[in-house]
């Protein structure tokens, strides 16, 4: 049996079929925001001197990057490689605008460790830069 995605991806010998396609993007990426908008909010209200809530935050805005990271994974995993197999090189701009998420999620996880593991004099100013 076929999952939706495959019968979605056709061949490049297939006929174009006149019904619509499933939309495979909106809905997560929708999700996905609306877990980053939450997580920026929490860290952008926990108090950082707080050391509880300083630590159930960051487990929580990690959880969110673990999620972000595989969701790129898979993306180019299944989504991209489908979409270079109907046009060659389809894909390119998405896996290069993913490496650059990677950056950004790594450099968050590097200030978010600096934070924490500041003294307790720096960690204020530290954490306004998140």
């Amino acid at each position: 049996m076929q999952t939706e995605v495959q019968q979605t991806i056709r061949t490049p010998h297939s006929q174009p079929s006149s019904e619509p396609r499933p939309d495979l993007y909106s809905a997560v990426h929708k999700g996905l925001r609306a877990a980053l908008g939450h997580v920026l909010t929490a860290v952008g209200a926990t108090d950082p001197d707080d050391e509880r809530a300083w630590s159930t935050t960051t487990a929580e805005l990690e959880a969110v990057l673990a999620l972000l990271s595989r969701h790129l994974r898979e993306e180019d995993e299944f989504l991209e490689d489908a979409i270079d197999r109907r046009a060659p090189r389809g894909g390119t701009s998405t896996r290069d605008e993913h490496v650059e998420h990677e950056a950004a999620i790594a450099s968050i996880r590097a200030a978010v460790a600096r934070v924490s593991a500041s003294p307790p004099s720096r960690r204020r100013e530290l954490a306004s830069s998140l």
